[in-house]
């Protein structure tokens, strides 16, 4: 059968059908309840406004008061204010008619339509589903619990279903045996199902599982006359739609007629065919008379059935408090209080306190909602509760008898109980010690009970102690209390004593100090070593020394060393102790120094021993000559004159150095044999001990003294071992360095022979090797300081002659005014654009070359200098003529020196960096070709060299 027919007729006909027989039927209205409903008024009336209704079945309310009525023919639900204003409407091109409406607490709208469909809109309107039941014609909806219930008028069954659609429930036959089974008008509140028996005349009330419960089927006396709509407020108060009667009445919880009002008509309070009634908890009555219009009515007031809420922890002692809330608000509360079943009121205030003799009973209070001369008539609500036993109240804490550390074995722990709450007649039955588990529960061991000691042993390590103490007293509660040690319990032993694989400490020598543990608890280990001096009973620290291995210093000379060793075990107290190693003796020197003899050796010549290097280097020396191996007597400084009856003997000298905490240090020369002592030549000594490269160094030898005919050789080299080198052609008294030389140390050769002479040797080592060398003098100069746009700029360095291999790099950049420039262009030149007016060009020019440090300058455009030169105003000179020196290009200010031969003049640039100065030659040279040195220093180094070429001339 189609879900919009019954018995091959279409709803619609049906229903009205049932209209119609409205008509039809009359009831002669009753003789009324004790009192009516007052009209309020009209709303909705039938029209085509948006407000009127067409054909409306049923209605519903929300929370807020809203009035819902299911339009049929329009398919759509209209909402109106409580006091009849029209709102909105739902539902529209979603439903193709509408029987029924309900709304949730949640504010959802359920709406039942033809097809056997129900929709669901959200409180804004909108469709949130869709879905058909096993149903014929769904006619009416209820909302109540969770769940929607439904009517089938053609076959007179309620369905139970979820929001979602799934059915959970249905009972047939509403109707009753024998009776016509008919559901049109549902309601649902607070567990219950109510359903109007159209036919049956009769509303039937179910729980929501179906189980029948009561028949309500008469109104002031008389049989219900075609019940259609139905209501429920939240007193059990049942509104009901007589569509064969004379309107609307209202029951109570138990059927009894509160009140009945209507008459067959037009005017207020008149209805034709009254189908659809909504009540709520205010009072208001809203009756949808079909076709017509919704009229509002107002009910005398009622209290609203309430529950008391009691508040308290309900234990005997503590006071339990009541409060209960109805609507509408009652003029005053009544309150009693009772125990066990008794009539005896105990209490008529808000509040009650059980006794101890009441644990186990329970308390009952009733709360009555008054009104004002009985208007409302009296309500009430009862609550109850259970009498529990009162608690008990103590506390304890631990001690320990080395408070300020953990509990540790050998420690003794009391428990100090706090009794002064526990009640007269309460006493402590149990008190156990034990151990926190891993949910911090105290776990006691039986064998610990009774004592309000316990004595802390190595079994306890790594474990929270922790006691139990147990309280009975009548009419309470056990209680237990417990407390528990703020840190884990620890163990305790004896730290094995140290070895050390030195027996007798010395100076510089590692001492290295080991510990056996195999006796220790599992997992010990060694955390902390810690090195110190015996002082007294104590291991005074070292600073510093605290690793498994330490090395005497000088400091600990001669006082006794000592190791103390700091062991670690789980869960139990760090272990120390203390080895002392024994009195620190001296060591030997980490590094004999190296003893040569420099310089010739030869008779009625001073000769010098010269000690290089040696650990420690602070050692204080002591001299001893050898002559053939044997002391020369008196010979004990660090320079010796060998006589004439040394020559051709072997001297050497021995070095004794001294130094506190450690073995003195002898070590002798290689024997330089005393060679013939005829030439009167000074050593020389190199023009410098710091080589560098460009730099020319000099071994100049002073023949002044020697015969005219004397002759002295050179030859350069590399030091090698003890070997010299040779470099080829490096055979004059100078020699630049060059790049390959880097890092070496150089050596030279030299000696003196002279016809009928003992030729002079000797080998002279420089102390340093040869670091990379300055560039020589120069500068940049920018082509122009002011350019302009098209001028090419160059920048070219002006220098004396560059080494072999030099690169210059020339790199150009922009800046505004005043502002940092950095280069970043290179390029020979660079030419000056229409974009770079009103910018500062400037230049880096940067010099390199193997073997030397690399030179650069940054130049704008601002600054200019001149070439660097120099002349005189002779070329030809004579003895004591003066001449004048010009130079130009050294740096304003910047100190010059002019030399000529042994003779120098010096002074300061001017602030063009030029020099003009009047010099001259003096007497005692012979006519040669001279060259006039002008060389600028800056920091101690020749930034500026120039030689003029001159013609001398004896007078």
């Amino acid at each position: 059968m189609s879900p919009a027919r019954r018995a091959g007729r279409p709803l619609a006909a049906v229903l009205a059908l049932v209209i119609a027989l409205a008509g039809l039927v009359s009831v002669a209205a009753p003789a009324q309840a004790a009192e009516e409903a007052t009209y309020v008024r009209t709303f909705a009336a039938a029209g085509s406004g948006e407000g009127a209704t067409g054909s409306s079945y049923a209605l519903a309310q929300d929370a807020d008061g809203r009035v819902y009525t299911a339009e049929l023919s329009a398919g759509v639900v209209k909402v109106y204010s409580a006091e009849g204003e029209f709102l909105r409407t739902i539902g529209q091109g979603h439903l193709s008619s509408a029987y029924g409406a309900a709304v949730d607490a949640a504010g959802n709208v359920h709406v039942t339509e033809s097809g056997g469909r129900i929709s669901t809109f959200d409180p804004n309107g909108t469709l949130i589903s869709s879905f058909r039941v096993d149903a014929s014609i769904p006619f009416q909806i209820a909302a109540s619990g969770g769940h929607l219930f439904v009517t089938d008028v053609d076959t007179g069954r309620v369905l139970k279903l979820t929001p979602q659609g799934e059915q959970v429930g249905t009972w047939e036959n509403v109707g009753g045996p024998g009776q016509r089974a008919s559901a049109f008008g549902i309601a649902a509140r607070d567990g219950y199902v109510y359903v109007a028996d159209l036919h049956g005349g009769a509303i039937r009330k179910y729980d929501t599982n179906g189980t029948h419960v009561a028949d309500f089927t008469q109104v002031s006396g008389r049989a219900m006359a075609g019940p259609y709509g139905v209501s429920v407020d939240s007193a059990g108060r049942i509104a009901v739609a007589e569509l064969y009667g004379p309107g609307a009445a209202v029951l109570d919880p138990q059927g009894r007629t509160l009140v009945a009002w209507g008459s067959r008509g037009t005017g207020a309070g008149q209805f034709q065919q009254p189908t659809g009634i909504s009540l709520d908890d205010t009072g208001r009555v809203y009756v949808a008379d079909f076709q017509r219009n919704i009229q509002q009515f107002e009910l005398e007031p009622t209290f609203k059935a309430f529950t008391p809420t009691i508040q308290g922890s309900g234990r005997a002692g503590d006071e339990l408090s009541v409060t209960a809330s109805t609507s509408p608000e009652p003029a005053s509360w009544t309150y009693a209080w009772t125990v066990g079943g008794s009539d005896e009121v105990r209490s008529r205030a808000t509040t009650f306190t059980p006794t101890l003799a009441d644990v186990g009973e329970f308390v009952t209070v009733t709360v009555t909602a008054k009104g004002v001369d009985g208007e409302p008539a009296d309500r009430s609500g009862v609550a109850q509760q259970q009498v529990l036993p009162a608690l008990m109240a103590a506390g304890a804490t631990l001690t320990d008898s080395t408070p300020t550390t953990p509990p540790t074995s050998g420690d003794v722990l009391t428990v100090v109980p706090d009794e002064s709450r526990i009640p007269e007649g309460g006493r402590r039955v149990q008190t156990r010690w034990g151990h926190l588990d891993d949910e911090q529960e105290c776990v006691t061991r039986d064998d610990f009970d009774g004592s309000v000691t316990y004595d802390v042993s190595n079994a306890d390590a790594g474990r929270t102690i922790c006691v139990s103490l147990m309280y009975l007293a009548t009419g309470y509660d056990t209680l237990v209390v417990g407390a528990a040690a703020s840190d884990l319990a620890v163990g305790a032993f004896t730290a094995p004593t140290p070895m050390t694989d030195v027996q007798e400490p010395r100076v510089g020598e590692t001492v290295t100090a080991t510990v056996d543990l195999d006796d220790a608890p599992e997992g010990a280990e060694v955390t902390a070593w810690q090195w110190g001096l015996v002082d007294g009973e104590d291991c005074a620290a070292i600073e510093g020394a605290d690793e498994a291995a330490f090395t005497p210093e000088v400091a600990e000379f001669e006082k006794s060393l000592c190791v103390t060793v700091t062991v670690s075990a789980p869960h139990h107290a760090d272990a120390t102790t203390t080895h002392a190693v024994g009195e620190v003796g001296a060591g030997d020197f980490a590094e004999s120094p190296a003893v040569s003899i420099q310089g010739w050796v030869e008779a009625g010549v001073e000769t010098t021993a010269t000690v290089t290097g040696g650990d420690p280097a602070d050692a204080e020396r002591a001299y001893q000559w050898n002559l053939d191996g044997e002391p020369i007597d008196g010979a004990t400084q660090a320079a010796f004159t060998p006589k004439g009856a040394h020559r051709g003997h072997e001297l050497s000298v021995t070095v004794t150095s001294s130094a506190r905490g450690f073995v003195d240090d002898v070590t002798t020369s290689d024997a330089v044999e005393v060679g013939v002592g005829t030439l009167r030549v000074p050593s020389p000594q190199p023009s410098s001990d710091r080589p560098r490269v460009g730099e020319p160094i000099s071994l100049p030898i002073d023949l002044s003294e020697a015969p005219e005919e004397a002759a002295a050789h050179w030859q350069w080299g590399v030091a090698a071992d003890e070997d010299c080198v040779a470099i080829s052609g490096a055979t004059s008294a100078s020699f630049t360095p060059t790049a390959d030389l880097v890092g070496k140390t150089l050596c030279v050769e030299a000696g003196v022979t002279a016809e009928g002479y003992e030729p002079l040797a000797g080998v002279f080592v420089l102390p340093h090797s040869v670091v990379r060398g300055t560039l020589p003098a120069m500068r940049a100069v920018l082509s122009t300081r002011t350019p302009k746009v098209g001028t090419t700029l160059t920048a070219p360095l002006m220098s004396g002659t560059l080494p072999k291999g030099a690169t210059t790099t020339t790199t150009w950049g922009l800046a505004q005014a005043g502002k940092e420039c950095r280069p970043v262009t290179k390029a020979g030149s660079y030419r000056v654009t229409s974009t770079m007016a009103g910018r500062e060009v400037c230049v880096r020019v940067s010099v390199t070359a193997p073997g030397y440090v690399e030179w650069s300058t940054t130049l704008r455009t601002h600054r200019v200098t001149e070439a660097a030169k120099a002349s005189t105003s002779r070329k030809v000179v004579r003895d004591r003529e003066v001449f004048t020196v010009r130079a130009q290009g050294l740096a304003p200010g910047q100190r010059y020196r002019i030399s000529l031969r042994h003779q120098m003049v010096t002074g300061k640039a001017d602030s063009h960096g030029r020099v003009v100065r009047k010099v001259r030659y003096g007497k005692g040279l012979k006519s040669a070709q001279r060259t006039i040195l002008v060389r600028g220093f800056e920091g101690g180094k020749v930034t500026y060299l120039k030689r003029i070429r001159v013609t001398h001339r004896v007078r």
